[in-house]
């Protein structure tokens, strides 16, 4: 089995026990939620990547949003919590996309990627210049 799958198959497992674990360490998650909401202005649009269960991107409530996660468990749970904001059951590596947003979301993504230099190549694909990318990682 090839790395890529196994982080799949690591992720998928995780998915139906993510808000159980996002509560457990709820102060993490609320200042993530705070920085982010501070940094982009309400009525944006915002594309998260790596979205998983979609309470960061509904937190910073943009007037249009999409998540984009390669776990489709995840993808559905954040589909029935959040249905007025769009979700994509993608993987960010093999993604496209063809509009433009305001801002592009990639929290606690970078260090799970299998291939990094390829995820902002193809990341410069859908990013205009006025796009900010707004990159957190937990270390």
């Amino acid at each position: 089995m090839k790395g890529q799958e196994i982080l799949h198959q690591y992720f998928e497992s995780l998915a139906a026990k993510r808000d159980k674990w996002k509560r457990r360490n709820r102060f993490y998650q609320r200042i993530i939620e705070k920085q982010f909401a501070f940094i982009i202005p309400e009525g944006s649009s915002v594309l998260e990547l790596g979205c998983s269960t979609g309470d960061l991107l509904n937190a910073v409530k943009p007037s249009k949003g999409i998540g984009v996660d390669f776990s489709k468990t995840a993808i559905e749970i954040a589909s029935r919590k959040y249905p007025h904001l769009a979700f994509i059951h993608a993987d960010v590596l093999n993604f496209s996309f063809d509009e433009y947003v305001d801002y592009v979301i990639i929290s606690d993504l970078i260090t799970s990627l299998w291939d990094v230099q390829t995820f902002f190549l193809l990341l410069r694909s859908y990013v205009s210049p006025q796009t900010k990318i707004i990159i957190s990682t937990y270390n």
